[in-house]
């Protein structure tokens, strides 16, 4: 078996007899990205399911179209927080779990710039030109408020975003035993007085 590193394009591969039954990961000796493999049952099934597609390209929406639609899909799922980092999906942690969106590409270089640096005001790109790591807040009306980190590592432009309303985790069942309800979120967000 032998793939390409999602990362760098260096082959990884494994001689078919050592691989698993059952799906696994490789470093790339290169850059240490975890290459996934589909394990030897799947290699020998007849039709593989085709790779994810890309991560689109906006076309209408504006600049910050896909972060938002993740930051939607993040509050309906009542996931805590969204991680994005090239090389992997986008993540998120639910029910305490990071798990990866599904049917999300993996995120390159170009595509996690794209989409996280149109969302920072401008004199935190100008921070984060400086010294590769900045946070600030960012809000979509009706929907939430979000806590956000913009990182530099060694891959690339990265990010983790946290839903928040009054400066506390929305997500969070410390006070309540539960995640509330997208009303309560709503009504929470309306009933916030500015901070100035």
């Amino acid at each position: 078996m032998q793939a390409n590193c999602p990362q760098c394009g260096t082959p990884v591969a494994i001689d078919d007899a050592r691989a698993p039954e059952k799906p696994f990961g490789l470093k790339c000796p290169k850059c240490q990205t975890v290459v996934r493999f589909p394990g030897r049952s799947a290699a020998a099934a007849p039709a593989a399911a085709p790779a994810a597609a890309p991560a689109p390209v906006p076309t209408a929406g504006g600049p910050t179209a896909e972060i938002d639609e993740l930051f939607r899909t993040l509050v309906s799922m009542k996931a805590s927080d969204l991680h994005m980092s090239v090389g992997s999906p986008p993540m998120v942690r639910h029910d305490g779990e990071i798990q990866p969106l599904p049917d999300r590409a993996v995120l390159t270089a170009a595509d996690t710039e794209r989409m996280l640096l149109p969302i920072a005001p401008e004199r935190n790109r100008e921070e984060f030109q400086r010294r590769h790591d900045t946070d600030f807040a960012y809000e979509i009306k009706g929907l939430a408020r979000f806590r956000c980190n913009l990182f530099m590592d060694r891959k690339g432009t990265g990010g983790v975003f946290e839903v928040t309303a009054d400066n506390e985790l929305v997500f969070s069942k410390k006070k309540t035993g539960r995640f509330p309800e997208p009303g309560e979120i709503a009504a929470k967000l309306a009933t916030k007085v500015p901070s100035s």
